[in-house]
């Protein structure tokens, strides 16, 4: 049996097939195929397999099945209208589900960890399919049998605390390019060249806390975003220091906020919970938050692209499948270079990039997730003192505060790096660099001595061979990395795209898969 899992109609659509039978999954971010960023995906954009079942959620706020404000899933009758133009493509179809985007969201946590043993699902984004921007469920694989009322489960649900639109704003108000999905990110960055007031953070909470932090963000009449006061200082750039101090304070305030919400909603510190939405990439409120509660898991695909993972989990547990066996993940994009990097390969691109140079390196699947994880990677020397500058210049064209990350073998990431967590394997935690260190590798340390790092073992076999090559060269044991990709394009999915990037933009050296490309 084959079960189609899909999020359409909004940014970042993907897909997922599941088959039951061989308990294997195929996912693909439509975005890989297309080209285009943040790619919607329509209905007649969806696989042409033999489907047996279809469970999916949708960006265009259920235009194609309404949900009951207190439940989290339905069944779709075949002969509706919506069941029957399922049934045109899809001629084998035996049943539809419609899963609430929220619920979604916390569903797709299962390869990190079995869906049965979360305490919490929580969810912050830039909207839900209620109009939320905030879910925190109790016991999200329960949620799934009970057929009743879910509100039991449903522990806070807020529409006001829009995070993501107030990282937004501020990057409107500093005229920023590109698409606004990107801004709050790019705002993350800039956060590291402000120092925080502490006095106005401290004065806020307390306000909120005399009101009362439910009651406030329950509130959906409350506007928290102009209470911020984020036009107040000109001019909107980074030279100005009386604005990047207020973006590094409300920044810091926003992530206040969410801990003292987990807080005040007796999430105990030591339950197994979930964590994702759009939120739950910006890595400084991850730091923040995972100080106190240590048990939080938080996967590469925690943004609307990892939504047809949890539609499929959905319906596995429904009906009481095993669970799905998930062993290439997170490189699981249907895209794979199927060539493998021999040793002197391998130890031929070590030395280019002990030598400087700067190197795309394209191999097995895609990551899923925004952020490059040494499959679809460009990768340079994190020790040349100016590489951040250099490799902008010559490759990203990006912002020059926006941090590069460290990838960094495992068995050596806590002498480099401050963190409690046994790996940090997604990018998804700014941590403290080890100052004895921090100045051997100024191309992925952050103006707050920060680092968004990825921790490689041996999972990742290829990419954990390349960075332990260029430690025998350098007595470094790390590489900086950022995606393989041009300006505002997705990650590249296929050889002729990064062939012919190669050849248009200002890198020294290409591997894919066994094959290197020089200039």
């Amino acid at each position: 049996m084959k079960i189609l899992g899909f999020y359409i109609g909004g940014h970042d659509s993907n897909y997922t097939i599941y088959d039951t039978d061989t308990n294997q999954i195929v996912y693909t971010k439509t975005e890989r195929v297309t080209g285009a960023k943040h790619h919607k995906c329509l209905f007649n954009d969806l696989p042409s397999d033999d489907i047996d079942v279809i469970v999916y959620s949708d960006g265009n706020r259920n235009h194609l099945g309404k949900l009951h404000p207190d439940k989290l899933h339905s069944m779709i009758p075949l002969d509706s209208s919506i069941g029957e133009m399922f049934l045109k493509k899809y001629p084998n179809l035996k049943e539809i589900f419609y899963v609430d985007h929220h619920f979604c969201h916390t569903l797709s946590v299962w390869p990190l960890h079995k869906t049965k043993d979360h305490d919490y699902g929580i969810v912050l984004d830039g909207r839900g399919d209620q109009e939320d921007r905030v879910s925190v469920f109790s016991k999200p694989y329960d949620i799934v049998h009970d057929n009743g009322d879910h509100s039991k489960y449903i522990t806070f649900k807020s529409g006001n605390l829009n995070a993501p639109a107030i990282l937004r704003n501020i990057g409107r108000l500093m005229k920023l390019p590109g698409n606004g999905l990107d801004l709050p990110g790019k705002i993350m960055g800039a956060n590291a060249y402000g120092n925080v007031d502490h006095d106005y953070v401290n004065n806020f909470i307390e306000s909120l806390e005399k009101i009362g932090f439910i009651e406030y963000f329950s509130n959906d009449q409350n506007d928290f975003i102009s209470v911020l006061a984020l036009d107040e200082f000109t001019p909107y750039n980074l030279d100005n220091k009386e604005f990047v101090e207020k973006l590094s304070t409300v920044h810091y305030l926003v992530g206040k906020i969410i801990v003292r919400l987990f807080e005040v909603l007796e999430i105990p510190k030591t339950a197994l919970i979930t964590y994702s939405g759009g939120v739950a990439q910006n890595t400084v409120w991850n730091e923040m938050i995972q100080k106190k509660y240590k048990n939080i898991l938080i996967p590469p695909h925690c943004y609307d692209g990892g939504m047809s993972l949890g539609a499929i989990e959905f319906y596995r547990i429904k009906n009481n499948h095993v669970p799905i066996e998930c062993p290439e993940f997170p490189y699981i994009q249907r895209d794979e270079i199927k060539d493998i990097p021999t040793t002197d390969t391998i130890k031929q691109i070590a030395k280019y990039l002990a030598d400087g140079k700067i190197v795309a390196w394209m191999q097995g699947k895609g990551e899923i997730g925004p952020r490059a994880l040494g499959n679809r990677s460009i990768l340079m020397n994190p020790a040349i003192p100016n590489g951040k500058d250099i490799i902008n210049a010559r490759v990203k064209h990006r912002e020059y505060w926006r941090p590069f990350a460290p990838s960094i073998l495992l068995e050596h990431a806590k002498e480099w790096f401050d963190f409690d967590k046994d790996e940090l394997p997604y990018m998804l935690y700014a941590v403290q660099a080890n100052k004895l260190h921090a100045n051997k590798i100024p191309a992925v340390i952050h103006g707050d001595n920060t680092a968004r790092v990825q921790t490689v073992s041996e999972n990742n076999k290829s990419f954990y061979e390349l960075i332990n090559e260029f430690y025998k060269l350098t007595d470094i044991p790390l590489l900086l990395n950022t995606s393989l990709n041009a300006g505002g394009s997705p990650i590249f999915a296929y050889k002729e795209q990064a062939v012919d990037f190669f050849n248009n933009v200002d890198i020294d050296v290409l591997c894919i898969g066994n094959e290197i490309y020089l200039k």
